[in-house]
C-alpha cells in the first residue's frame, strides 16, 4: 500500500519516497528518504499528483509522452500503467480532481490543458482525451485544482508569463497574476485558507494570492536557489531547490521551521501524500450518473464528452461523431482523407487504431491536396493529377466546386477572407477565388495574380494575417518566392532541386518545404536557410506544421512513414517516424491555428501597448510596472511606482 508521506519525481524512472514527513514537520525528527526505480531506463518522470481515496500516484512521463498511474500490486511492487497516450515530450505538471475522478495535465508543446477520467480498469488505453482549454495559450506549465470549489488553475511561462482560473471544464477564465512574475512553474492549492500559492524558477521566489489575484505576498526569495515544484500541508509550504538538491519546508509566514532534506537527485515535482490534502465532501458525480465525464460545478455536476463525441439530448450519454475531432491529424490515404487525434503526432497506437475516414472519391482520384477550413468545417481537395477541385464538409458527401484548365499544382485555403487559392500545371497563374459562406456555391469570377512576373508555379501558402503570399516558381531552376503588398521578393534561389509542397509557420515565422530526401527551411525575410542532408533511399512529400512541430511524409521501398520533428526545444530538436500503410497528404485540422484578425490579443498584440490578456473571449489592456493604463486603454505612460505585493 502507498503510504503516507511526501513524494517527489527526479527527471528518471524513480520515485522518491520520504517515510515519516510528518514527524519531520512536526517533530523535526530526521526523516527516511528511499525511491524506487519503476520501469524502463528511457522514462523520464516529471509531473505528480495523487489519488488519495484510490492509493494511486499521478504522474507525467516526457521520455514515454504518456499520463500514467503508479499502483501497487497484491505483492507490494509499484506497477506503472499507461493511462493516456499522446502528451508531447514537454509535458508539465498533472493535477488529481479527487472528487470527479478526472486528471488534468498541462502541455506546453501542445498548447493545451487536458482532461483524463480515471478509469476502474486501465486497459484497453483510452484514446481521446478532453482538451479543456487551448485558446490563448503560450507555454502551459503548472496546475491545480480546487475541487470544491470548483476552480482550474494553471501557470503559462510564456510572453507574457501569467496564472490564471477558470471552472474545471475551462470556462469563465481569468487571469490572476499577470505582473513582476517571470517564470511560474508550479501552483499548489491552500484548501484551508482559500489561497494559491506558486514558485518562481527564474525570480527564485515562492509566492500566494487569493483565488481573484488579491492579497498577493512573497513568502520566499532566494537569488541562489532554482525552485522547481511546491505543494501545501496545513500551515507549511514545501517546495524543491534543483540548485541544492533539497526540499525546504516554510511556514506560510515565511519562516523556516526545519532543516533541509538532501535528494538523490535533482528534485522537480513534488506531493504530499496525505488524506487532509484531499478532504471528501459530497460529490455530486457519484449520483449524476454520466456515462463520460462529469466534473463539479458550484451548481452541481455537469457531463461532459471526451473528444470525436457529442453529448446526447439527455445530457448524460455521448454519441460518437463518426468522422470528425476538433482537433485532428488529416491524413489522405489515396481517394479519401482519415482523421486521427492530433496527439497521433506523438503515438503510434493512435496512428493504428484512432482512425476516423470520411467518404471515398472516385477510386482513380488520389487526393494530393487538402485546405481545411475549420470555421465552417470543410475541407477543398484536388489532386495533381486532374484539374478538379472538390470540396467536403466534415460528415457530408463532397462536391465539385472548381474545374481548372489543367491539373491542380497547389491548394491554400485563406481562413481570414474565405478565399481558395491555387496553381495549376500549365501557364503562370496564381488563381483565387472566394467562397460563400453557404458553401453550395463557389464564385464564378476567378483572378489571375502577378501573371506578368511568374514562372510555372507550384506549391503555394499563405500567411494571411499579414497578407504574403509564398510559392514555388520555375522547373528549371526553382525559387520559393513572397509576395507582400504587391512586391515580390524572392526568398531562397540557391540549393532548390525539386521542391515539392511548401507550408508556413507562424509561430517559428519559418517556411518549410520538402525537396527530394531533403526538408529546407527559410525565415519569411529570406535569411537562415537551412537544408537538412539529402538521402537517396526516400523520397519527402506532404508537409504541414503543428505548434511547434514538423511534419511530412516519406516514402520508400519498406513503405510510407509519418516523419516528425519537434522543434520546441530549438538547441536538441527530435525526430521520430511511424510506418504508415498508404498515405498521399497530411494537413492539420484545428481552430486555434486558423485565429481571426479580430480575436482577443491575436493580432498586433490586441492593440495593446504593453500587455494583452483574454478573459473568456474578450482581451483587455495592462501596463508593465512603473506604468499606468492611458486613457485610450490601449497605450501606456510613465508612472510613479506602486508596490504590488508585500
Amino acid at each position: 500500500m502507498i503510504k503516507e508521506g511526501l513524494y517527489w519525481t527526479g527527471g528518471n524512472n524513480r520515485i522518491y519516497i520520504q517515510n515519516k514527513t510528518i514527524d519531520w514537520i512536526t517533530k523535526h525528527s530526521v526523516p527516511v528518504t528511499w525511491s524506487q526505480e519503476v520501469t524502463y531506463t528511457y522514462q523520464r518522470y516529471k509531473g505528480l499528483s495523487y489519488d488519495y481515496r484510490n492509493r494511486h500516484i499521478v504522474i507525467s512521463d516526457e521520455g514515454t509522452k504518456t499520463i500514467n498511474v503508479l499502483r501497487i500490486d497484491n505483492y507490494g511492487s509499484v506497477k506503472d500503467e499507461v493511462l493516456h497516450v499522446g502528451t508531447s515530450s514537454r509535458v508539465g505538471h498533472v493535477a488529481v480532481d479527487w472528487l470527479s475522478g478526472n486528471i488534468y495535465w498541462a502541455d506546453d508543446a501542445f498548447e493545451l490543458i487536458g482532461l483524463q477520467v480515471i478509469p476502474n480498469s486501465i486497459y484497453p488505453i483510452t484514446l481521446n482525451d478532453k482538451i479543456v482549454v487551448d485558446r490563448y495559450l503560450d507555454i502551459p506549465f503548472g496546475i491545480t485544482v480546487h475541487p470544491q470549489k470548483g476552480f482550474l488553475f494553471w501557470s503559462d511561462i510564456g510572453t507574457p508569463a501569467r496564472i490564471e482560473r477558470s471552472n474545471l471544464d475551462g470556462s469563465s477564465r481569468m487571469a490572476l497574476i499577470w505582473l513582476g512574475i517571470n517564470r511560474p512553474i508550479s501552483l499548489a492549492v491552500d484548501h484551508a485558507n482559500n489561497n494559491l500559492y506558486w514558485v518562481d524558477s527564474v525570480r527564485s521566489t515562492v509566492e500566494s494570492c487569493d483565488f481573484y489575484g488579491n492579497k498577493r505576498r512573497m513568502l520566499v526569495t532566494s537569488f541562489t536557489s532554482q525552485i522547481y515544484g511546491n505543494d501545501i500541508y496545513k500551515n507549511y509550504v514545501l517546495f524543491s531547490d534543483q540548485a541544492t538538491n533539497e526540499i525546504a519546508l516554510y511556514s506560510v509566514n515565511g519562516i523556516t521551521v526545519n532543516t533541509l532534506v538532501k535528494t538523490p537527485d535533482k528534485p522537480f515535482s513534488i506531493a504530499m501524500f496525505t488524506s487532509e490534502n484531499q478532504q471528501m465532501t459530497s460529490d455530486s458525480c457519484r449520483t449524476k450518473g454520466c456515462k463520460d465525464i462529469c466534473i463539479t460545478t458550484i451548481t452541481g455536476a455537469k457531463c461532459m464528452c471526451r473528444n470525436g463525441y457529442s453529448l446526447g439530448q439527455d445530457g448524460l450519454t455521448c454519441t460518437v461523431d463518426i468522422h470528425f475531432m476538433d482537433k485532428s491529424l488529416l491524413i489522405s490515404s489515396a481517394s479519401r482523407v482519415c482523421f486521427y487525434p492530433v496527439t497521433a503526432i506523438n503515438s503510434y497506437l493512435h496512428l493504428q487504431k484512432g482512425q476516423k475516414c470520411g467518404t471515398t472519391l472516385n477510386d482513380n482520384f488520389e487526393i494530393d491536396f487538402i485546405a481545411p477550413d475549420t470555421f465552417r468545417k470543410t475541407l477543398s481537395i484536388a489532386s495533381k493529377k486532374s484539374p478538379f477541385i472538390y470540396q467536403q464538409k466534415i460528415n457530408d458527401v463532397h462536391r465539385r466546386i472548381f474545374e481548372g484548365s489543367s491539373n491542380i499544382n497547389g491548394l491554400f485555403f485563406d481562413w481570414t477572407t474565405s478565399e481558395l487559392y491555387w496553381t495549376e500545371q500549365n501557364g503562370g497563374n496564381i488563381y483565387r477565388s472566394v467562397i460563400e459562406s453557404n458553401l453550395k456555391f463557389i464564385i464564378s469570377i476567378y483572378r489571375q495574380l502577378f501573371n506578368s512576373i511568374l514562372v510555372s508555379p507550384r506549391s503555394i501558402t499563405l500567411d494571411p494575417l499579414k497578407r504574403r503570399i509564398f510559392w514555388v516558381a520555375g522547373s528549371q531552376h526553382p525559387a520559393i518566392l513572397n509576395q507582400n503588398q504587391m512586391s515580390v521578393v524572392t526568398l531562397v534561389h540557391t540549393g532548390l532541386s525539386s521542391p515539392y509542397g511548401l507550408t508556413f509557420s507562424r509561430r517559428l515565422n519559418r517556411l518549410f518545404w520538402t525537396d527530394m530526401g531533403r526538408i529546407g527551411s527559410v525565415s519569411s525575410d529570406g535569411t537562415d536557410i537551412q537544408l537538412s542532408n539529402g538521402t537517396n533511399c526516400l523520397s519527402y512529400f506532404g508537409i504541414t506544421t503543428y505548434k511547434y512541430f514538423v511534419l511530412w511524409l516519406s516514402k520508400s521501398s519498406a513503405g510510407v512513414y509519418i516523419n516528425v520533428e519537434d522543434l520546441s526545444d530549438e538547441s536538441s530538436p527530435k525526430r521520430s517516424a511511424y510506418k504508415l500503410s498508404l498515405a498521399t497528404e497530411i494537413q492539420i485540422f484545428d481552430n486555434s491555428e486558423q485565429p481571426q484578425i479580430n480575436e482577443p490579443c491575436v493580432y498586433k498584440n490586441g492593440g495593446c501597448e504593453h500587455i494583452c490578456i483574454v478573459e473568456n473571449i474578450k482581451s483587455r489592456c495592462e501596463c508593465e510596472v512603473g506604468y499606468k493604463l492611458h486613457s485610450d486603454r490601449k497605450s501606456c505612460i510613465s508612472s510613479n511606482f506602486l508596490c504590488i505585493f508585500i
